[in-house]
C-alpha cells in the first residue's frame, strides 16, 4: 500500500488531510461533550427528597451558615420596615485605653471606630454612610441614625462598648424615614 502512495502523492495527501479531518471532528464532538457537563451557571444539581434533606441537616449542620445567620428582632421604633441582629458581629479592634469614655467628636479616635462599627453592621463601606444623629443609650451604648448615600435607605443601628476590645454592632433597624427630630 506505501507503493501505491509513493505513486500517487495527490490521494496520498488526500487521505492525510481526511485523517486529519477525522481526528480534529472527532476532538472537537469530545470537546462539545466536555462543555454540556459545565452548564452556565454552576455545576448540575440532583433533587433530593425533602425527607433526605431534613435528615442531612440534622446529622450535618452547616457551622459557617450558622454563624452569619441574621436573627430578626422585635422593635418599638416608629417607623421601622424591619430589625434585626447578626450572631456573628465582632467588636471592632481599638487603639483606646481604658477607661473608656465615649468622644462624639469629628476626627476622635473613638468616632472613627463608631464609624467602621456602623459600617460592619450594615455591610457598608464607610464612605458610603451619611450620619444623621448619634447619642447614647448610657456611658457603654450607643445608637445612630444613619442613611445609605446611594439607595438613601435610613437606619438606627446601636452599638455596645466591649472593655478592651471596641465597638460592637448590636442591632440594625431599617427605617422608611428618619424621625422628626432629625
Amino acid at each position: 500500500m506505501t507503493r501505491y502512495f509513493k505513486n500517487n502523492p495527490k490521494k496520498a495527501a488526500g487521505l492525510f488531510f481526511i485523517v486529519c479531518f477525522l481526528i480534529f471532528f472527532k476532538v472537537m464532538t469530545h470537546e462539545k461533550d466536555k462543555s454540556k457537563q459545565l452548564e452556565i451557571g454552576g455545576p448540575k444539581i440532583t433533587l433530593e427528597s425533602s425527607q433526605k434533606k431534613e435528615q442531612k441537616k440534622v446529622s450535618k449542620p452547616n457551622l459557617k451558615e450558622e454563624s452569619s445567620k441574621k436573627i430578626e428582632i422585635e422593635t418599638k421604633e416608629p417607623n421601622a420596615i424591619n430589625s434585626f441582629k447578626m450572631n456573628d458581629w465582632k467588636p471592632t479592634s481599638t487603639k483606646q485605653k481604658e477607661p473608656h469614655h465615649t468622644n462624639f467628636g469629628e476626627d476622635s479616635i473613638d468616632r472613627q471606630e463608631m464609624q467602621t462599627a456602623f459600617s460592619t453592621a450594615l455591610n457598608l463601606d464607610t464612605k458610603q454612610i451619611e450620619e444623621w444623629w448619634l447619642d447614647s443609650y448610657d456611658t457603654t451604648s450607643i445608637y445612630g441614625y444613619l442613611s445609605n448615600k446611594e439607595t438613601n435607605q435610613f437606619y438606627k443601628v446601636s452599638l455596645k462598648w466591649i472593655k478592651n476590645e471596641g465597638w460592637l454592632p448590636e442591632s440594625v433597624i431599617e427605617l422608611s424615614k428618619l424621625p422628626e427630630h432629625i
